[in-house]
């Protein structure tokens, strides 16, 4: 048997004996001292497979791996506590293994991101100006929109397809209109499906749509099922109650008109 089909046996067999481990309750030093011996086989594994998917063009075993690999990697480093350093310890402890040559191959870059979550940030800066790079990225993960590049944060199908991947906001982060330029944050369409994705989008829609009564309209119905015809039909301590006192309630909920109203903006100035 060639050495190549050697280790990507090798992929196979951490893989059924992790399946395994998981089905049974073993207590934290087993499952440290098993990640350890994981971490061990997969680098050498990593650093003898990659010379041969490199000659192959096909980087199919390899991206499996990496896949398989992320959990373990620098494991007496991980926080609990802190995703971006356990992202950041992991892509900087894989990259260390890997090739130069693969970390320059738009085909393997465009694999390495699909794979990994906000892979975007730990490649190197050009891939972040390539649409077909960052697509691959968003759609993914549609917080990989945080790194590409300004022009591409401009980018209509990027920031598009950022949008339609929905997934929860990572802790610390920003909701993704945040990240998207000052132009497409006016564009009505890109703001109601960002709205759509996560409410707290509307934080950051341009001040036009904010005073547009179209926008605020949709608002109203995304965010309290009701419509500005509603507010024109309810009192003041109506709106107040029915709104304000909700814990989701921002200030730009409300239509511009009702932003202007002393007596409304008094009782929320005193809540």
């Amino acid at each position: 048997m060639k050495k190549e089909e050697l280790l990507r046996g090798q992929i196979d067999i951490l893989v059924k004996e992790t399946r395994e481990i998981k089905k049974k309750q073993i207590d934290a030093k087993m499952h440290y001292e098993y990640c350890k011996k994981v971490n061990e086989i997969v680098i050498n594994t990593l650093k003898e497979l990659q010379k041969f998917e490199i000659m192959k063009g096909d980087y199919s075993s390899l991206i499996r791996l990496i896949m398989f690999y992320q959990p373990y990697a620098e494991y007496e480093d991980f926080d609990n506590l802190n995703y971006d350093k356990n992202l950041k310890t992991t892509y900087q402890y894989v990259n260390k293994y890997l090739d130069e040559k693969l970390l320059k191959d738009k085909d393997f870059v465009i694999e390495y991101v699909t794979i990994h979550l906000l892979g975007l940030a730990y490649i190197d800066e050009k891939f972040r100006n390539d649409f077909d790079v960052v697509l691959s990225a968003v759609k993914s993960d549609g917080y990989n929109i945080m790194y590409a590049s300004e022009n591409l944060r401009d980018n209509e199908i990027i920031v598009k397809a950022a949008l339609y991947r929905h997934n929860p906001m990572y802790p610390g982060y920003k909701p993704k209109l945040y990240y998207v330029s000052d132009r497409l944050r006016d564009d009505e369409e890109i703001c109601k499906r960002a709205i759509e994705e996560n409410l707290s989008n509307s934080l950051y829609v341009s001040e036009r749509l904010k005073n547009s009564d179209e926008f605020s309209d949709f608002l109203l119905k995304e965010r309290y099922g009701l419509t500005i015809k509603d507010l024109d039909t309810m009192t003041i301590d109506e709106i107040f109650k029915k709104i304000c006192q909700e814990p989701k309630f921002s200030i730009l909920d409300l239509p511009q008109k009702y932003r202007n109203n002393k007596e409304l903006m008094k009782k929320i100035e005193d809540m």
